[in-house]
C-alpha cells in the first residue's frame, strides 16, 4: 500500500463584526481581501490566546453605514489536514482515511480592532475563536474515532485522482454538517450576551465554552491512549 498526504484548508468564515462589546446582526461572508491581502497572515488557536497582535487589518474604507459603526472584525477558519493510504486493485483505487488533524486559525491580516486595549472586548472575540476551536476539535474526534474502531472514511475510483476527490467529498459532509451547528453558537453566544455588553451571561458562556474544549480534548485523549 502507497501512502501519500493529503492538505486541505476549509474556510469557516465566522465572520463577525463587532462594536462595543461586539456587534454581529448575522454571520457575514463579507469583505473580499485585497489583492495584497490573497495569502493572509493566519497563525493557530494553540499557538495562544488572542492578543492585540492579532488584528493587523485595516477596517475598509467601503463599508456601509451600519458596518461603519463597527468596532472589530475577527475572522477565523478551520483548516485540515490528513493522511490517507491508498491501494490499487485493476482498474479500481480504494482510499482510506489514516489520520486527521484539524485546527482553528484567526486571520490575523483581515481581522481588525479600533479599540485593541479593551480587554472585555478582546475576551468576547476570544470567545468566537474558541467555539472555531471547539468545531475543530469536534471534526477530529468523529474521524477518528472512526479510524480507531477501523470504520475509516473509505472511497474507491477509477484513479488515485477520482478516489482522493470522494474522499474529499465525504469528509467535507461532515466538516459541513459540524460547522453549521457552529453558525447556530456563534450566533446565540452573541444573541445571550447582547454581544458582550451583558456582563453575567458573557461570564457564563465563557465558562461554557473552556468546559466544552476541556471535555473535547479529554475525548481526544482518551482515543488516541486506547
Amino acid at each position: 500500500m502507497d501512502m501519500s498526504t493529503r492538505k486541505q484548508k476549509l474556510q469557516l468564515e465566522c465572520v463577525l463584526l463587532c462594536i462595543g462589546f461586539c456587534f454581529a446582526p448575522e454571520i457575514i461572508f463579507g469583505h473580499e481581501p485585497t489583492p495584497s491581502d490573497k495569502k493572509p497572515k493566519v497563525r493557530k488557536y494553540d499557538e495562544g490566546p488572542l492578543s492585540s497582535e492579532d488584528f493587523q487589518g485595516q477596517r475598509p474604507e467601503n463599508v456601509s453605514t451600519d458596518e461603519a459603526k463597527h468596532d472589530a472584525f475577527i475572522r477565523t477558519q478551520v483548516q485540515y489536514e490528513f493522511r490517507y493510504g491508498y491501494e490499487t486493485n485493476g482498474k479500481t483505487t480504494t482510499m482510506k482515511l489514516q489520520s486527521i488533524d484539524t485546527f482553528a486559525v484567526v486571520d490575523q491580516s483581515n481581522s481588525w480592532n479600533l479599540r485593541k486595549d479593551d480587554a472585555e472586548l478582546l475576551d468576547h472575540e476570544q470567545g468566537h475563536f474558541d467555539l472555531t476551536h471547539a468545531t475543530a476539535l469536534r471534526i477530529k474526534l468523529e474521524l477518528q474515532n472512526g479510524i480507531k474502531t477501523k470504520q475509516p472514511l473509505e472511497s474507491k475510483g477509477d484513479s488515485e485522482k477520482a478516489a482522493a476527490k470522494e474522499l474529499d467529498r465525504k469528509i467535507m459532509n461532515i466538516v459541513d454538517r459540524i460547522s453549521k451547528d457552529e453558525i447556530k453558537v456563534q450566533l446565540e453566544y452573541d444573541r445571550l450576551t447582547e454581544h458582550g455588553r451583558l456582563a453575567e451571561p458573557q461570564a457564563e458562556l465563557r465558562k461554557q465554552q473552556k468546559e466544552t474544549i476541556a471535555d473535547l480534548s479529554d475525548q481526544l485523549k482518551r482515543l488516541k491512549s486506547e
